[in-house]
């Protein structure tokens, strides 16, 4: 692919610089992506329609592609505007992550089952598996992660980019496992421009988080200039998610300059944006290094920082005694996916060994190694376990 500067494109479709930078950062250029501190646009990509004209408001559709989190902009920046699932989906991460976790299930669980869009509804069943994890151990994390994994076994625009999302949860999972090493995600695939940022947040974590001797600062510096960036063009999710991940690595490392820039620059964004949930699921595992930060601001927000933190401490220590890595961690294979669907569907192991060109038996013995990893023992159970993730 083609792609010429920013100065370029202006002078192309007759409209100035600054435009076009909110253009590609709202991720309206197709295939547009920041190299550095520039903007690089395809050469042939068409000019986005003007949002306030009648055509581009007529252009919005329940598929319209935004990735993945619309906090980090006000509502009223986006176009064409957002659909009132995406109204809905925005209002929700907004909740959670200023700690408003019931308030958010309420909103994520309507939205994991009944959006039109695939997009919302894969936004939505991601962060029901992070309250599952987090908050609400009596949310089934099986459902919504199952669910997730079938609908990106289908073919659709921008699916590359939504995978982001299983890998993302792999991470969280990893928590209480070693960091997969599949968070390493293909760097030739040419990423929707608002999806670059958490491509490149997973791309950090390359390391043994258990193993100081691999920790490299070198390594880091880019990911440190990646951070100002993504405050920069108004990505505070991404940002602090970046700032705490540098900061749980320089303390593997024992590096206590950096150690304290980036918690500082973490709950400082916290603060400013009222993104308190990454700061408090942090805080239980670095408590002395945060307590030497959290002085520094209002009693109040620090105390609703550590409340938060027990919770979730508490609801993720639950998680990881009752989730064991072969029924929730390690997910089914495609195939498997299709062997799901036709018991969900009621088809016989004759009718199932039909379609895929196999016998019976093979049929039964992989059902078998199906009911293996999900902890079941039985086609019923299975059907009972999945319909739900499938929107049966």
């Amino acid at each position: 692919m083609e792609f010429i500067s920013v100065k370029e494109a202006a002078r192309l479709w007759g409209i100035d610089t600054s435009r076009i930078g909110r253009l590609a950062r709202s991720g309206r250029i197709e295939g547009a992506k920041i190299v550095g501190r520039n903007w690089l646009i395809p050469k042939n990509a068409p000019k986005p329609l003007d949002g306030r004209t009648k055509k581009a408001k007529e252009e919005q559709t329940a598929h319209f592609f935004r990735f993945p989190l619309y906090i980090n902009f006000p509502e009223d920046s986006f176009v064409p505007p957002l659909s009132p699932e995406e109204v809905r989906l925005r209002q929700a991460q907004v909740d959670l992550f200023a700690c408003e976790f019931q308030k958010a299930k309420t909103a994520f669980e309507e939205l994991a089952e009944n959006a039109g869009s695939i997009y919302v509804k894969l936004c939505a069943q991601f962060f029901m598996c992070v309250l599952s994890v987090e908050y609400d151990n009596h949310i089934s994390w099986e459902t919504y992660y199952f669910g997730m994994n079938h609908l990106l076994s289908g073919d659709f625009p921008h699916k590359k980019e939504m995978e982001l999302f299983l890998t993302w949860l792999d991470f969280i999972i990893g928590q209480f496992g070693r960091i997969p090493e599949k968070l390493n995600t293909d760097p030739a695939y040419e990423y929707h421009s608002s999806a670059w940022y958490m491509n490149a947040l997973l791309s950090a974590i390359n390391y043994d988080g258990n193993n100081s001797e691999t920790t490299n600062t070198k390594c880091t510096e880019p990911f440190d200039t990646l951070c100002r960036l993504m405050e920069r063009d108004g990505y505070y999710v991404e940002a602090q998610e970046l700032h705490l991940l540098l900061f749980i690595y320089h303390y593997s490392a024992n590096n206590k300059e950096s150690i304290q820039y980036h918690l500082r620059q973490a709950v400082r964004l916290a603060y400013e944006h009222g993104l308190l949930f990454r700061v408090a699921d942090a805080e239980a595992y670095y408590t002395d290094a945060f307590n030497e930060v959290l002085v520094e601001y209002p009693e109040a927000f620090a105390d609703r920082i550590r409340q938060t933190s027990d919770i979730i401490f508490e609801r993720f220590s639950c998680f990881a005694e009752k989730n064991t890595k072969t029924s929730v961690y390690a997910k089914l294979s495609k195939s498997d996916y299709r062997y799901v669907f036709y018991a969900i569907e009621s088809f016989t192991n004759k009718k199932i060994a039909g379609i895929c060109g196999v016998s019976e038996r093979t049929v039964a013995n992989r059902y078998n190694k199906i009911y293996e990893k999900l902890g079941v023992k039985s086609k019923p159970e299975l059907v009972e376990k999945m319909s739900l993730a499938f929107g049966r």
